[in-house]
């Protein structure tokens, strides 16, 4: 790569809707509407997964620290070189098409995209989370019968400490009432007027006429039945 190209306005910083791992989308948009300065309706348009041109036509120095400040706000980005591009658009189309293109959604060049080979670990080194070793070596498997708390890791129940020395009490005979007369209810006895209450001679219908359902016979053919001497089980 020669110094002119380098210094010279020929790489283009390229969005693809990707967020730095970690951060939240939400923060993520607010932070890049202010940092460009447009509403939320543009920015929204921006994460729709096509690359869209941020920066271009820069210098390789100016396009990595466009970059890096993008990184900061938590946004993804890609430095692709545009000279091949340009030099090929500037032979193909009109000047009117040109002015068109630089305001249009671009298109990823083939180049920038190649598969790992299988096995490859995708994540960057600052995209990799850290795992610290778990010590298991002091844990064992228990049987399947049985109970997994042993005997001496069970917590015996503390006893209930009542202090009744103060306490003039005793245990009282069977059948002696424990009440004192100042608690006791006191029921007063009901006056039942019973003079219009009888007692039925024995055998009495206790329904009058109108107080009877009369129950209407259900003849019922038994006909088809018959008793099997063979099985009386049945």
């Amino acid at each position: 790569m020669s110094d002119t190209k380098v210094m010279t306005g020929q790489y283009s910083v390229i969005f693809r809707g990707d967020i730095v791992m970690g951060k939240n989308l939400v923060d993520v948009k607010q932070k890049l509407a202010q940092l460009f300065k447009v509403d939320d309706a543009r920015i929204e348009r921006m994460f729709t997964g096509k690359p869209v041109p941020l920066k271009a036509k820069i210098a390789l120095v100016q396009a990595k620290k466009y970059q890096a400040v993008l990184a900061q706000v938590g946004v993804v980005t890609t430095i692709i070189d545009s000279s091949a591009d340009t030099a090929s658009d500037s032979k193909k189309m009109s000047a009117a098409d040109v002015s068109s293109t630089k305001t249009s959604t671009a298109k990823a060049p083939t180049a920038v995209f190649s598969l790992a080979p299988a096995g490859s670990d995708l994540l960057e080194d600052r995209q990799q989370a850290s795992h610290t070793p778990v010590d298991t070596a002091h844990i064992v498997l228990s049987p399947q019968e049985g109970n997994i708390v042993k005997d001496d890791e069970r917590l015996a129940p503390l006893p209930a400490s009542v202090d009744a020395d103060d306490l003039e009490w005793d245990i009282a005979d069977a059948g002696e009432i424990l009440l004192q007369e100042s608690e006791k209810v006191k029921i007063e006895p009901l006056s039942i007027d019973t003079d219009a209450l009888s007692l039925a001679d024995v055998g009495s219908n206790l329904l009058k006429e109108e107080d009877r359902h009369p129950l209407k016979a259900v003849d019922v053919d038994v006909s088809h039945l018959k008793l099997d001497p063979h099985n009386p089980f049945i």
